[in-house]
């Protein structure tokens, strides 16, 4: 999923927090609310295309950001595990 953290730390029925609330656009109806674990790997991604590390500290609100998860919870939000949280600057 790409788009924009919307908010920070909600408790969802698989866990959290720490987790971000990511919406494609402003007026998305759900978006997905992602549980960031100790194995989410946490990237940036310059405008240049170089990728660092990141930290959670990094995922605030309005940051745009990519999130990779295996399945997410069909919900509203919608809920899944993030293997990867990339922030796009």
């Amino acid at each position: 999923v790409v788009g924009s953290i919307v908010a920070r730390d909600l408790t969802i029925s698989i866990g959290g927090p720490p987790s971000v609330h990511v919406k494609e656009s402003p007026s998305a109806a759900c978006g997905v609310v992602f549980l960031v674990t100790r194995s989410t790997r946490m990237l940036r991604r310059a405008t240049t295309g170089r990728v660092t590390s990141a930290s959670l500290s990094e995922l605030i609100v309005g940051r745009n950001v990519a999130v990779w998860a295996d399945g997410v919870l069909k919900s509203c939000p919608g809920q899944a595990s993030a293997l990867a949280v990339e922030i796009i600057e």
